[in-house]
């Protein structure tokens, strides 16, 4: 799989502090990186939620939540007496971001079911000021064939912290996965009471290959998206880009957290008669900057 982070602009600015591009253009100046949260510089992948804590690098530990304060902490078993080792980031690709993009191949052979801390951050130059870093949690799937479809969103592009009182846009993928052969697959979901669709229009939707997607039903504040994407075979891989566009309300709270998407599902079927449902995908969202640090938000 490719991990990648994209840097674009929030805004402008003005006079001598103007950026020379567009709302929502890629930034094409800084350093990008993509650091892995790792048990000291090198070592093994931890969650987001162990940054800055100590464990011991083999090993058990005498406190109850396994952490360590000193090598004494590690209590000597079959696999030996661990060293208390602080858990850091591992830089794993940085660069100039000329396009506005950095990526990473990340390589999950062995990895399954673990679940390990990926941090991006973006640190300004000239006219550009730095970003808030994000750590994100990516959880590995055993090896264990599945069956039927899969169905997931993710944010392809746009601010992850916001700042009130400016209007952004935003872009989410909806991916469905083919496990076996399968006839008349569909997929339906939502987009959300304040980002709405860009023109509450269909050219907003960008359906890949040969399937197609339309606005099923539309209410005063979210649009249902059906997307036909018709019979698949095992392996293939669909994917529907959403164009979303909206306003933070100035009044809004920091750190309030917003969804940009509903929940999604596919129906398909594994024999043309009888048709099944996946379970719901989650919900993609952010989180709101009211105050101009984007450090002072907990990470969930």
């Amino acid at each position: 799989m490719v991990m990648t982070e994209t840097v674009t602009t929030t805004s402008a600015g003005s006079g001598n502090q103007a950026c020379g591009l567009d709302v929502g253009a890629p930034v094409n100046d800084g350093n990008a990186q993509i650091q892995a949260v790792t048990l000291g510089t090198g070592g093994p992948g931890r969650p987001c939620t162990d940054l800055d804590k100590s464990f011991c690098t083999v090993g058990s530990s005498a406190n109850a939540d396994n952490s360590c304060n000193t090598n004494a902490d590690c209590v000597t078993d079959s696999a030996g007496s661990g060293v208390c080792t602080k858990v850091t980031t591992t830089q794993l690709a940085h660069e100039n971001p000329a396009d506005g993009s950095l990526s990473y191949p990340l390589d999950t052979t062995g990895l399954g079911g673990k679940v390990l801390g990926y941090r991006a951050s973006y640190e300004g130059t000239n006219k550009f000021e730095q970003a808030g870093a994000i750590c994100t949690d990516l959880t590995v799937n055993e090896a264990d064939p599945c069956s039927g479809a899969t169905i997931s969103i993710d944010l392809v592009s746009g601010p992850g912290a916001p700042q009130p009182g400016q209007t952004y846009a935003w872009q989410f993928e909806v991916t469905v996965h083919a496990c076996e052969n399968l006839y008349g697959v569909t997929a339906q979901g939502g987009t959300n009471g304040w980002a709405l669709l860009v023109n509450r229009s269909s050219a907003s939707l960008h359906p890949s290959g040969s399937t197609t997607a339309e606005i099923r039903k539309s209410n005063k504040k979210a649009d249902v998206i059906l997307w036909r994407i018709g019979d698949m075979t095992a392996g293939q891989t669909e994917t529907l880009r959403v164009d979303l566009s909206g306003t933070i309300p100035r009044d809004t709270p920091d750190c309030q957290i917003r969804y940009l998407s509903g929940a999604w599902s596919a129906l398909f079927s594994l024999d043309g008669i009888n048709f099944q449902k996946t379970d719901y995908t989650g919900r993609v969202s952010i989180q709101v900057d009211s105050n101009g640090n984007p450090y002072d938000c907990s990470i969930e």
